[in-house]
């Protein structure tokens, strides 16, 4: 009645009415389900796979002591592999797949492990001797963590007057060469922890996602509660190991085996001369503009520099420091990969211990 008066006359009779709604509704609708039906089919497919890949983890009925055994054993095999290609770099099972965009990605250990070592000497380079010495020519302005050398000579000097031993005048003081490096090498350890922290936390980050790929989550939790104290006491034999490696830089006096610490302070002192003789040293002629020096100019020269060498050798005991700074650098320990054969071994008991020479 309502749709015959006035100008819903217009409208055409398809389009009111109950049973005009309803055919126009069902169209909708099945238009409408045609639309999403393959997205919806799609959904449905990920949803049955992701149950059954948890199905898959759950295993076989393992009502018995034997079938429980074989189910863990078979956790144990999946990690071993996973583990033996995480740690050579060869990254082939599907467990690796499907980056994510995330770095670092921890499935990857060894490269995640090789990354940290180079920050890890990235770290010492720059950050690991206390005080940065530099010549006088230098432009650089000296803060706390710089010193020019000649102010550090002076603070030598002084400490030479006041500690003087059994060594002749013009001789260096072992102990004042061994209190140097010890100031020197003070963020050594600081650094080294750090690294070997963030190295044990990739190592059991890397664990934990192997133990959850191949097992469900209740299981991996319960696996994960027997092994994580085992990891807190490798944790804290890798620092006391640590502190017994660093000892060595908080007490007792240098002694560098080997020629490296000779070429170094032969090195050093040559340099150190050649740069005092070419202060010293007056040119009286020039030949294809380069300079000529008497042997009498050389002799004056070299008189001068070994006059104005000081009772305490005080640049002697910053060359000896510096070349047993770098040698004892070349020597710190890096996080090797026997630490993480250890960690695999824990859980499967079938990985040999394997040392580097250094452990």
């Amino acid at each position: 009645t309502f749709f015959n008066q006035g100008c819903w006359l217009s409208l055409s009779r398809e389009c009111i009415g109950i049973d005009s709604l309803r055919r126009r509704l069902s169209g909708i609708l099945l238009t409408h389900i045609r639309h999403n039906l393959p997205s919806l089919m799609a959904d449905i497919q990920e949803k049955i796979s992701d149950r059954e890949q948890k199905l898959s983890k759950l295993g076989l009925a393992r009502s018995t002591l034997q079938q429980q055994r074989g189910f863990l054993i078979n956790i144990g095999r999946n990690f071993e592999r996973i583990t033996g290609q995480a740690l050579n770099g060869l990254y082939a099972d599907e467990f690796f797949n499907g980056l994510d965009g995330i770095s670092p990605d921890f499935r990857r250990l060894r490269a995640v492990i090789r990354k940290l070592n180079e920050q890890f000497a990235d770290a010492m380079a720059d950050r690991g001797s206390r005080r940065k010495i530099i010549e006088l020519g230098n432009q650089l302005p000296p803060t706390k963590d710089w010193v020019y050398r000649h102010v550090l000579e002076a603070e030598i000097r002084e400490q030479a007057s006041r500690n003087r031993g059994i060594e002749l005048p013009g001789s260096a003081n072992q102990l004042l060469v061994g209190n140097l490096f010890r100031d020197q090498s003070k963020p050594w350890e600081a650094l080294a922890k750090d690294h070997l922290i963030r190295a044990w936390e990739s190592a059991r980050h890397f664990v934990f996602l192997i133990l959850r790929y191949f097992a469900d989550p209740r299981t991996s939790l319960l696996i994960g509660s027997i092994i994580e104290p085992e990891l807190q006491k490798l944790k804290q034999a890798l620092l006391d190991k640590l502190t017994e490696l660093t000892a060595y830089t908080k007490r007792g006096h240098p002694l560098p085996v080997g020629k490296s610490f000779l070429t170094q302070i032969q090195k050093a002192r040559s340099e150190r001369q050649t740069q005092l003789l070419g202060a010293y040293l007056n040119p009286n002629s020039k030949r294809d503009g380069e300079s000529v020096f008497t042997m009498n100019d050389i002799k004056q020269a070299t008189y001068v520099v070994e006059f104005s060498r000081d009772e305490f050798a005080a640049a002697d005991i910053i060359d000896q420091m510096q070349a047993y700074y770098e040698v004892s650098r070349a020597f710190v320990p890096c996080s090797c990969e026997c630490f993480f054969r250890k960690r695999a071994s824990m859980l499967t008991f079938m990985l040999p211990d394997r040392y580097c020479d250094i452990c």
